[in-house]
This record gives structure tokens, sequence and C-alpha cells, in this order.
């Protein structure tokens, strides 16, 4: 890529300036920052009516390098939102800030609406546009105003320029043009002159067509479309080509195109485009007087440190400090939705809430003025919630969260409009009870001096208890038993039943009851454990009798010949199935759950172990018969 070297000699600003001298431009303000892919922009081009046929550079066409991109050194993509302002932001904002672009004393970027507001005829507005050569002329002859000096703005055409600032527009002038060709589709030799110019280092102002496709361009894939209504002509840059065609940067903001740009195919350059302009370079009678910086308004006058302010009054283009007070803020150089220059500041720590103090500005033209309009006032920080832990409660209340945020010291909480309770307050935490609510969401308020903040709290009834374990499953039938059960959802108050009637039980935990089930015949019963969620399914209790046991014999001994009678003292006999002495099986009576009688019949003498057998078992006492010689 070569760039037009010119020497900047005899007050012109032309394009000598290499690489290194090339300065970063914030994008203007983008006043369709919300336009949609399906928005119909606004044009803005008179066709040409002057017919002049594309002339040729005299170079061999095999010496035209394959590919050219000059959008380095060009300004950034800016919006002439709506306003039929294309030719000014063309010729006055690309072109003209091209070649100045970098150099000190150059005033860039520059006022765009200022040249359409001093070229237009006729009521400014989105339906009215420019002739080119009349722009040119305009811009040649009066100059075109800086944007840092033009305080309305890109976009607002209610306000005419000012006297103040034409005459600093007089610095600022063309030193000349050329129209490459006008009036005609020049066809390959149109496509060649551009070709030429781009390849010397010089862009090109051109004047297309509009049809409906080049709204909705969103890509640098080559646009060749001329299907539908025309609606009217428009004037963009060609900042370079390729072997499919020429790469144009638009003034329709970022969102079209790609990031702004765009390439048009060669068959759309031959056959459609009606007018390609160059410019020599700008003047320069010496870099303009800028004023001292002054602040006339702040889009917050309170707030905490850390809260960005934009900062808006005139002459704050190339600020080089913000103070706040003493201390100085960390800014960027932005724009106002008219497009005025602005400044957002982050307002800095080290002053006392409650301090009001005044917000300057300072340029190489000096500090600006303490007036009325800078006050600011140091405010309270607001508090934030990032986080509760856990973020769900029951709704039998009592469940402990924890709020983590900033700010929050001195903080009172509240939980669907109820106070709750707080402790281990700090900057960044706290912790409270919840209350009883009903099931759904109820948002846990905090509320400083700094303002009020909330996060939603998810309030869920209990679930239905289970039951996963007991101790045991099998009990006696004599006395009460105490289990141990272990489940979930044992949560509000708890209560049992065995069999249907009420068994005695206490919760020690959401997962843990002690549970006593009451004496019981043998057999199965349901035992059901119900909590604030509802009822377990029912667990079976199986109860046994106990084992028989024997305890003494009357009498002890008898006659070895004859037999005897004997009563056997003990516990568990009821439902006694054998008795035996020794291991003869002997005739039996149960007479009640502790006695049974017993005949014993004549034997061979000799001791022996009397046993009783029950459902339940065999007695494994020690007590025996002895039988007499």
């Amino acid at each position: 890529m070569r760039r037009k070297t010119r020497p900047v000699s005899h007050g012109f600003l032309a394009a000598a300036f290499v690489a290194t001298g090339l300065v970063a431009l914030p994008a203007l303000p983008a006043a369709a920052a919300t336009r949609t892919s399906g928005t119909v922009h606004p044009t803005g081009a008179l066709a040409p009516t002057a017919k002049v046929a594309a002339k040729l550079k005299i170079r061999a066409l095999g010496t035209l390098p394959a590919g050219v991109d000059l959008r380095a050194g060009a300004p950034a993509v800016g919006d002439q939102g709506q306003v039929g302002s294309c030719v000014a932001w063309s010729i006055g904002y690309s072109l003209s800030g091209y070649y100045a672009r970098g150099i000190v004393g150059a005033g860039v970027p520059y006022a765009p609406l200022y040249l359409y507001m001093r070229t237009v005829q006729g009521t400014p507005g989105p339906n009215t546009g420019l002739s080119v050569s009349a722009a040119l002329r305009n811009e040649q002859t009066e100059g075109i105003d800086t944007q840092a000096d033009y305080w309305q703005g890109t976009t607002n055409y209610s306000v005419r320029p000012t006297a103040d600032q034409i005459a600093n527009a007089a610095n600022y002038k063309l030193t000349g043009w050329t129209t490459l060709f006008s009036g005609v589709q020049g066809g390959t030799k149109a496509q060649t002159a551009i070709q030429q110019s781009l390849a010397d280092g010089t862009p090109v102002s051109i004047t297309i067509p509009v049809y409906s496709a080049f709204d909705a361009i969103n890509s640098m894939t080559a646009y060749s479309s001329t299907s539908g209504a025309l609606r009217g002509y428009h004037q963009v840059t060609a900042y370079g080509y390729d072997s499919t065609g020429l790469i144009i940067r638009n003034s329709w903001g970022t969102r079209w195109g790609s990031s702004g740009d765009a390439k048009l195919a060669w068959s759309f350059v031959n056959n459609s485009v009606l007018a390609g302009y160059t410019v020599a370079g700008v003047s320069d009678k010496g870099q303009a007087t800028v004023g001292t910086p002054k602040v006339t308004g702040l889009s917050t006058a309170k707030a905490a440190a850390g809260t960005t302010v934009t900062v808006t009054g005139t002459n704050l283009s190339g600020a080089t400090k913000v103070s706040f007070g003493t201390v100085a803020a960390d800014f960027t150089n932005v724009t106002t939705d008219a497009g005025a220059a602005a400044i957002a500041a982050v307002v800095p720590a080290g002053q006392k809430i409650g301090s009001v103090v005044d917000v300057t500005v300072t340029t190489s033209a000096g500090t600006s003025a303490v007036v009325t309009a800078d006050k600011f006032t140091y405010a309270t920080p607001a508090p934030t919630l990032t986080l509760l832990t856990p973020a769900t409660a029951t709704t039998l209340g009592g469940t402990v969260i924890t709020l983590t945020g900033t700010n929050l010291t001195g903080a009172t909480v509240k939980v669907g409009g109820v106070a709750a309770s707080t402790r281990n307050v700090t900057a960044t935490s706290l912790t409270l009870t919840a209350p009883v609510r009903p099931a759904g969401s109820a948002d846990v308020t905090v509320t400083t001096a700094g303002g009020t903040v909330s996060l939603p709290l998810t309030y869920i009834a209990p679930a239905a208890p289970t039951v996963t374990s007991a101790s045991a499953t099998t009990v006696t039938t004599k006395t009460s038993t105490l289990l141990t059960v272990t489940g979930t959802s044992f949560v509000g108050t708890v209560t049992a039943t065995a069999d249907g009637k009420n068994a005695a039980v206490s919760r020690i935990s959401d997962t843990q009851v002690k549970l006593t089930v009451p004496a019981h015949a043998a057999g199965t019963v349901p035992v059901v454990i119900k909590a604030a969620g509802g009822s377990t399914a029912p667990i079976s209790i199986t109860y046994v009798a106990p084992a028989p046991t024997v305890s003494s014999l009357s009498p002890a001994a008898g006659s070895a010949t004859k037999g005897a009678v004997v009563t056997v003292t003990g516990s568990s006999f009821t439902g006694a199935t054998s008795v035996k002495v020794g291991t003869t099986e002997v005739p039996f009576q149960v007479l009640s759950d502790t006695k049974v009688q017993v005949t014993v019949p004549a034997t061979a003498a000799g001791t022996y172990l009397v046993t009783v057998t029950t459902p339940s078992g065999t007695n494994v006492t020690s007590t025996k018969y002895t039988a007499r010689a």
C-alpha cells in the first residue's frame, strides 16, 4: 500500500504521515444504535448533472497492485443518524479526516453536520440531501469546523452553526479536489480510475444508487444487487479493492455491513456508480484557538465512589485530567446521543460520604472554572446482593440464610415485606432466619442508607417424610420397645401410630426420630410417622412372644417306678406345643402363662432336663427333674 506523500508546507495538511503517526480515534456516536437489520437508512446524495468521462493516468495496468486497503488510516466508522448528510460524511469527515488524521493541529475529527448545515439548500433533515460538488466547493471556500468545536454533535440539525464555529471552520479548508468521473456509468474505465487513485494512497468518494437490498448488507461478500425500487442516491468512501470488488466505508454506523464497511462487486461499480471524487488535502492556517474547558452538567450530581458519571460541557475534547475535588478520576472521552463531546468519569474513592466537591476538567488550554453545574456529592454506596445460601427455605420458617454482597453494614432486612432477624453483619455478608411463609417466591430486601437491593428466596413446602431404616423391625409382645428410625423430612410437628394407636415419638433431627412401640399381641402391625409434609408409608413391625423360661419344678423329684405330677413354673408358656422330661415327651396342661402341669411317667432312675417348647422357641434353662429308685 502506498500513501500520497506531499510536503506539509504552505499551510497544507495532506497525507504526509506514516503509519507510526496514526492516532486512534474513538468512533463517533451511533445515533441509530438500536437499529435492526430491517432499518431503512437515510441517503442524501443528489445525482450529479455534469457529465465527466473517466480519464486514466498514464501508467501500465499491469503495475496496479492486486489489492489495496487504506482503512488503517481512515477515520472511525460514523453514523449520520436520520439526517440526509451522507455527502458531508464522505467528503468532510472521511476524506478530509483521512488526510489530516495524525497531524498535530489538524483538528480532526471534522464535523460532518457542520458541512451539511452550511451547504444544504432548503430545510435540513432526513429528506434533504447535498450536491457533492456544492459540498466540495463549500469546504474549499469556507472550510469545515472540528467536531470538538461543533457542540451540536452529528445529528442535531435544529441548531444552525454559530458565528464562532464559522470562524473556526475557516482554519480548515480543502486545498483542492478532483472529479474522476461524473454523471455516467463509467464502466471499466471508472473501475481503473478508482483503482489508480487507491493505489496512489488516495481514497475516493463515490455516488451510488441505493436499492432495498443495500440496507441489509451484513458482511464483506461482494454486493451486486440492483433489484427492487430505487430509494435514492448515497455517498460512501472507497478505501480499497481486491479481485472481487471495491471496499467501501459507509456512514450508517457499525451495525450495518461488516462493522460499517462493505464491498461492492466490480459489476456494480462498472454499471451503477455515478461519480467519483478525490481531495488534495486540508489547509492549516495555524492551529485554531481552543477555549478553556467548561463543565455544564453532570449525568448525576450525587453518587457513590465507583459510579460512572458523564460530564458534559464545552471544549472537553483532549482532556488530560478529570478531578473530583482534589482526587483524580479515571475517565474516557465519549460523545452524547446528540454527538457532542463528553467525558465518562469513574467517581474516585478518597472523599468522605456527604462531601460536596467540584468536578473539573483539564485540557491543554487549562482547567475548567468552578461553577454550580459541576457540584458533586459523595453518596453512601448502594448495597449489592450477589448470593443467597441456600436460595430456598421451608414454609415452616427457621431456615438460616447467608446473604453475600457489598456495602451491607447497617442493613435492615425484610423477607416478603416482613422484617427478618439478622446477625453476623459485615460489609460483605450477613445471616438471617427465614420467617414462616407460604410456598412461592419472596424477595429478600436489604436496605441501607445507600439504597435498597433484593434477591428472590424460594419457599418450598416440606416434602412428605420417608423412612429408610429402623433399628429393629421385630419386637417383643411383652413390653414396649424403643426404636431409632432414620429417614427424611421429619420436620415440623412429628407424631406416630402403631396399629392405628398413638405411639410416643421424639424428633432428633430432620432425618431421625426416636419411636416407642407399646406391647402388643403377636403379629405384624403398621407403624406410620406423620410430619409437616405428610405421612410416611407404613413400616411393618412384627411382634413376637419371647421364648419360654423354666425357673422351678414342684416337686422337683419323684418315684422312678410310679412317676409324678409336676408343676413347672416359668414364663411365656402360652401356646406351648411340647414338654419333655429328658428326651421323652410327656403329657402336659398349660395352667397359665407362667405354669404348666406335666405328668412324669415311670422311668429309669436319674436326673432329667425339663424343657418347654412354644412357637417362640424352647427354654434353655438348666432346671432338672430327679427320678428316684
